[in-house]
């Protein structure tokens, strides 16, 4: 149910009501400087002088589950925030189409045939009247689309690789998510290996060697021990080793590992079908084929 409408004839008609209210499914928060930063950013929100928070890191560092996390505190207390909205920006990315889902989530219409500078004025008009909102932005890529933040109780969260982005956005806080620890790390792949399995000292060792080799990523831990849960015989683990580290000849930095640890997640899948089913991973979500 559209809970806003928006004349373009006329002036924007604000209506009582909120946006629906949803949660994501989320892994949990590990290491210390994770948890503060949530706690940093919480804080900054509830600040009525922040109105623009950044959150930025290399890809697989975990932004986007540090946005989600604060998304569903936003959920769970809807007496904060009426209005919370998610975006998560396209690969194929366009001021237009990022006009219309933002317009879309808040039950508004924008004209189809005018220029993005009109349209973002509308929209501008539109969402100063609908004060008391959030919007995130997962992944952001800077335009001037028209999104309001100097009215009351309005919040722009976005995460991005570029720390650059975040100062040209304005963002009066900035977070950098920085990798786990190995320490951190570890308890991570535990904690996902599952509680109560025993690992050899033999595959013990050959596992932190694999976690090591992950660089404190979140998303690659996560992927590498998915790939590995159930995994008994040790020669298996000894053969996922040696599979992860070879694809570590030239150039290394944390971009190539996580793109690595993927290859590798790849590699292990023993189902024919799922193989080729994920093989669609490889062009742009938008893409047409």
């Amino acid at each position: 149910m559209r809970i806003y409408t928006v004349s373009y004839s006329k002036r924007p008609v604000h209506k009582r009501g909120r946006t629906k209210r949803y949660v994501f499914p989320t892994t949990k928060l590990v290491g210390q400087a994770i948890e503060r930063n949530m706690k940093d950013v919480w804080s900054w929100l509830l600040n009525g002088e922040v109105s623009c928070v950044g959150i930025y890191g290399m890809g697989g560092v975990g932004k986007t589950t540090s946005a989600a996390h604060i998304h569903n505190q936003f959920q769970e207390k809807p007496g904060i925030f009426f209005h919370v909205c998610w975006i998560t920006m396209s690969q194929e990315f366009s001021i237009h189409a990022l006009q219309d889902l933002i317009a879309e989530a808040f039950g508004l219409c924008l004209p189809k045939g005018k220029d993005v500078t009109s349209r973002a004025g509308e929209l501008w008009t539109a969402l100063s009247v609908i004060q008391n909102h959030v919007i995130i932005l997962d992944d952001f890529h800077p335009e001037k689309v028209g999104i309001s933040r100097r009215t009351n109780g309005c919040k722009l969260i976005l995460t991005t690789r570029s720390l650059d982005i975040c100062n040209r956005m304005d963002c009066q806080r900035i977070i950098k998510v920085e990798p786990l620890s190995e320490g951190e790390a570890w308890n991570l792949f535990i904690d996902k290996l599952g509680h109560g399995v025993a690992l050899s000292p033999t595959t013990k060792q050959i596992a932190e060697s694999m976690v090591k080799k992950c660089s404190g990523l979140a998303l690659g831990i996560l992927t590498m021990t998915r790939s590995m849960k159930g995994v008994d015989d040790v020669s298996q683990w000894r053969n996922a080793l040696r599979e992860l580290a070879s694809s570590e000849i030239g150039t290394r930095d944390m971009e190539t590992d996580m793109f690595r640890i993927l290859k590798f997640s790849f590699v292990q899948l023993k189902n024919k079908a799922m193989k080729e089913c994920l093989y669609c991973a490889l062009f742009p979500k938008d893409m047409k084929t």
